[in-house]
């Protein structure tokens, strides 16, 4: 189980690393987007004591691991909107919908695939020293996440109803 933690905290940080900005809304503090990320970026190559080159190929393979990302992901928001579309219809069409649910699924998958190149190109620019102190990072920023763990999931529990 701690493994799957450690796993899991190790891939929202490389799609937090890999995804950059998607947009440069306002929003944390008055800073719009691009100024956020590139704070977190900038602490975590001096967290991590990143090399120049090692910080310009994390940059390099963000730049393009967002592009397919961001092609996938509006892949995926069209066919779930033509399913929303299929399934309003007042004479539904089960083959129809079957055929878009199951593209869904492979888009899913796809999106899970990159996930995972993406860790691994991550991993590979990283030394095991990085990855260590990373993994450690992670897991002390995930503990901190209220309802995240498995004592908060209890605590929340064990909470009367008329509490909230």
């Amino acid at each position: 189980m701690s493994k799957r933690i450690v796993s899991i905290a190790f891939a929202g940080l490389c799609a937090a690393l890999l995804s950059g900005p998607l947009s440069a809304e306002d929003g944390h503090g008055g800073r719009n987007n691009k100024e956020h990320w590139r704070g977190r970026f900038d602490r975590m190559k001096k967290e991590l004591n990143l090399t120049d080159e090692q910080d310009k190929k994390l940059k390099e393979h963000r730049k393009t691991h967002r592009k397919k990302a961001e092609a996938l992901h509006e892949e995926r928001r069209m066919k779930k909107e033509a399913l929303r579309g299929e399934l309003e219809k007042s004479e539904m069409d089960k083959g129809k919908i079957q055929s878009i649910h199951g593209e869904l699924k492979s888009i899913d998958g796809k999106l899970a695939d990159h996930r995972l190149e993406g860790i691994l190109a991550v991993s590979e620019i990283l030394t095991p020293e990085q990855r260590k102190k990373f993994h450690e990072k992670m897991r002390a920023k995930k503990g901190k996440k209220r309802g995240h763990d498995k004592e908060g999931r209890e605590k929340k529990r064990e909470r009367p109803k008329d509490a909230d």
